[in-house]
């Protein structure tokens, strides 16, 4: 069985969401084949797929050669390898891109989803979404994996508080992960200037973004961020550079609780990224975030309104004392497992594949 996933190398990539589940798969079941690239989708050897996995929709309008490739074509081209019977799937990671260049980007959302023979939700909410709004496609549930492959063997909070310079009398919130827009850094700007008398302070690490700058003009230009923004928001702790797996694992050691920032958001790999870590995860009452959140008990917000956020906040620091950290950790290796979901994964795929014949 051949199995196409349109994206770079897995292994090169930021996100290790399908490096995992590729080893995984190729670790466990011996009679699957796995191919990566972007220009691969416009070849003739794409015609020896049984199935192409399209993660995230804009990823068709990518190639090497830096053709621009429209909206239309890459519909063609959809219709054009479905009839040579590839079964295409794809996995609802986003609506629709966060960040829209062209107008292609958006369309092309609706043009593969329409187009997939299954399409996989990461939870419930978007699959009862898209149970309406594509009725005559299998719409199957596939939950975002734990990285347990990756992640292991967390420090102490005692050593993460001493690697990180940090104050062990006091309480941290982790906000992990990029701030894409200025309603995300107001959001944590504004709890921090509301817990700020309350011995909290926040961890977020990725709140400034890197510059394209090397050499020394790059080192003065992050200890400008890290020091304009310590200045202005005293109990706000920043790391302007992006961190590494092995840093991420401190800052989650060091953390009460993980905070999820976005006031819009569909998934988020950081709820259990969190429960993978032992945290309670505080998050908006948006998407596949919220539905997932309230379903273990861990508390949602209204990120409309500050004092949903900061009670929502208090009660996660009250639910951390109280064993509920343990309780996601339990619930997510029964049921999140990456070799559980790369199986899961796996047997949607010889379903899909059988009815080629």
């Amino acid at each position: 069985m051949k199995v196409y996933f349109v994206s770079a190398d897995p292994h090169k990539e930021y996100n290790p969401y399908i490096a995992v589940l590729w080893d995984s798969l190729l670790d466990n079941h011996s009679d699957i084949e796995l191919y990566y690239g972007y220009d691969l989708f416009w070849t003739d050897e794409v015609l020896n797929m049984d199935i192409i996995h399209i993660q995230w929709p804009d990823c068709i309008l990518k190639n090497t050669q830096k053709r621009q490739i429209t909206a239309t074509q890459a519909q063609d081209r959809l219709l054009f390898l479905k009839e040579k019977g590839i079964k295409i799937v794809s996995t609802c990671h986003n609506f629709k891109p966060h960040v829209v260049k062209v107008s292609d980007e958006s369309e092309v959302f609706d043009i593969v989803y329409k187009n997939s023979d299954a399409i996989f939700h990461l939870w419930k909410y978007s699959l009862s979404v898209f149970e309406q709004q594509y009725p005559q496609i299998q719409n199957l549930l596939l939950p975002h994996q734990i990285y347990d492959t990756i992640y292991k063997n967390l420090p102490t909070r005692e050593k993460a508080i001493k690697k990180l310079h940090l104050n062990p009398k006091k309480k941290y919130i982790l906000a992990f992960g990029a701030f894409r827009t200025q309603a995300e850094r107001d959001l944590v700007i504004n709890v921090s200037k509301i817990l700020n008398k309350e011995n909290v302070e926040i961890l977020a690490p990725h709140f400034t973004t890197v510059s394209p700058i090397h050499g020394i003009i790059h080192s003065f230009y992050v200890l400008f961020k890290k020091l304009y923004f310590k200045t202005k928001y005293r109990n706000l702790h920043l790391h302007p550079e992006r961190i590494t797996d092995d840093e991420l694992l401190y800052y989650y050691a060091a953390c009460d609780i993980a905070f999820i920032h976005r006031p819009n958001i569909l998934n988020s790999g950081n709820v259990p990224m969190g429960f993978l870590f032992k945290k309670v995860v505080v998050g908006p009452q948006i998407g596949n975030v919220g539905c997932l959140l309230q379903n273990m008990g861990n508390p949602t917000f209204d990120p409309n309104n500050i004092c949903s956020v900061i009670d929502s906040i208090r009660q996660g620091l009250y639910l951390a004392k109280n064993g509920l950290g343990d309780k996601n950790y339990e619930y997510a290796k029964k049921n999140f497992s990456t070799s559980l979901i790369a199986d899961k994964l796996y047997h949607y795929y010889k379903i899909l594949s059988k009815k080629n014949g």
